[in-house]
């Protein structure tokens, strides 16, 4: 079983140090790791809107 929430926290750790504050709290305050599968990462997000951003950007 993998800890996801470990992993979430030190990507968390590593955006907030290389974005500003406002783009952090923006998009990824309320993101959750759920699966990681073929190098790629599922996250929950709050919105429709935070996916399409996160999916293009």
């Amino acid at each position: 079983m993998h800890d996801y929430n470990e992993i979430w926290r030190n990507v968390l750790e590593t955006l907030q140090q290389n974005i500003s504050e406002q783009g952090f709290n923006t998009w990824f305050t309320e993101t959750q790791l759920i699966n990681i599968q073929d190098n790629e990462l599922q996250i929950k997000v709050p919105s429709k809107f935070i996916a399409e951003y996160l999916n293009h950007n």
